[in-house]
């Protein structure tokens, strides 16, 4: 989806409905210019391919995601962070599924999900 998207700085993908995206493959492949993404608001439960899904996002120092964040089904995460140095944790020879968690070894920030308010209008 933002593949190559390389003179990215910042993106607000906090209204994403993921609710039955299967595949992320990609999604932020060689995003090199994100230093943070938001992703609490991801339900990732029916994501079964993540590879690659942050390859070459070498300056990304937070991934944030919430309870939402589940890779239960995830049954392909080649390469999901080769390159990304700078996530807390990152170990280079762990680069698939394993890690990505918030809390002890994982490479994400804990963020709570809140949901978006709605505008009722006048």
């Amino acid at each position: 989806m933002f593949s190559k998207c390389t003179n990215l700085t910042s993106l607000d993908i906090t209204n994403f409905n993921t609710a039955n995206v299967e595949s992320m493959n990609q999604m932020f492949d060689q995003c090199i210019g994100l230093t943070s993404l938001d992703l609490s608001s991801f339900d990732t439960s029916k994501v079964t391919d993540s590879s690659y899904m942050f390859s070459t996002c070498r300056n990304l120092e937070y991934i944030y995601v919430s309870d939402r964040w589940n890779t239960s089904a995830v049954t392909t995460s080649t390469n999901m962070f080769p390159g990304c140095s700078k996530l807390p944790n990152f170990n280079s020879s762990v680069i698939d599924k394993t890690n990505a968690h918030y809390g002890e070894g994982g490479y994400l920030t804990y963020k709570a999900y809140t949901s978006p308010s709605t505008n009722s209008g006048n």
